[in-house]
C-alpha cells in the first residue's frame, strides 16, 4: 500500500510514479508519503491527469453513471456502445477516438475507474510547494508547444513557470491529453 510506505526507513535518490496518485482518494497524501521517502535533493518523476484534458472522460463517466452501467465486461461493452451511438457533438464522443476505448481493460481504466482527480498547472504548483518539491519541467513537450511558450514568455527560457503553463493550457485544453509528465526535486 502506497500510503504505508512511511513505515520504511529507506530513502531514495529517484522515485517514479506515473498513473497512480490521481486514482487515490487523497492524491496529495500519497504524494507526500513518496516525497518523504525521497532524499534531500532527490528527484521524482510524476505522471498526473490534467483536469482540462479529461473533460471528455468526465462526460463519458456521466453517461455511464446515467445508464447505471457496472464495471463488468458486459457493462463496459454497453458503455462503449452508448458512447459510440451518442451524437458526434456529445462531449463523451471524443473518447471513441482514443486507443484506450477499444480494449475492455483499458476502457475500464479510462471511463469506469472508481475515482480520479485531475489537476491544473496551478494546482500542481500549490501541491509541489506544500510537499516541498521544486518543479523541474515537463517531459515530452513538442517543439511546437515549446515555440508557443517561448513566443509568449520569452524571459522564461527554462519554461518552469506553472502560471504560464496554466495560461497556455486554458487556450489549448488538450495539451496534456495523456497526462502531465514532469520532474521535480526535493528541496528540503
Amino acid at each position: 500500500d502506497l500510503l504505508e510506505l512511511g513505515s520504511l526507513s529507506t530513502e531514495f535518490d529517484i522515485i517514479e510514479c506515473s498513473g497512480v496518485l490521481h486514482h487515490l482518494k487523497e492524491p496529495l497524501r500519497g504524494w507526500k508519503v513518496l516525497a518523504d521517502r525521497l532524499r534531500a535533493g532527490g528527484f521524482m518523476r510524476c505522471g498526473l491527469y490534467s483536469e482540462r484534458a479529461r473533460a471528455a472522460v468526465r462526460a463519458a463517466r456521466a453517461l455511464i453513471d446515467e445508464l447505471e452501467l457496472p464495471a463488468t465486461l458486459e457493462g463496459i461493452r454497453a458503455g462503449r456502445r452508448a458512447i459510440q451511438e451518442a451524437e458526434a457533438d456529445h462531449s463523451a464522443f471524443v473518447v471513441t477516438g482514443w486507443s484506450d476505448f477499444f480494449s475492455a481493460s483499458t476502457c475500464r481504466d479510462l471511463i469506469f475507474h472508481i475515482q480520479e482527480t485531475g489537476f491544473t498547472p496551478k494546482q500542481l504548483e500549490d501541491a509541489l510547494n506544500a510537499i516541498g518539491l521544486e518543479f523541474l519541467g515537463f517531459s515530452l513537450i513538442s517543439a511546437g508547444v515549446q515555440n508557443e511558450y517561448a513566443k509568449r514568455y520569452p524571459d522564461d527560457h527554462k519554461m518552469l513557470n506553472l502560471d504560464h503553463w496554466d495560461e497556455i493550457e486554458q487556450d489549448f485544453p488538450n495539451l496534456f491529453i495523456g497526462m502531465y509528465q514532469f520532474w521535480c526535486r526535493k528541496c528540503r
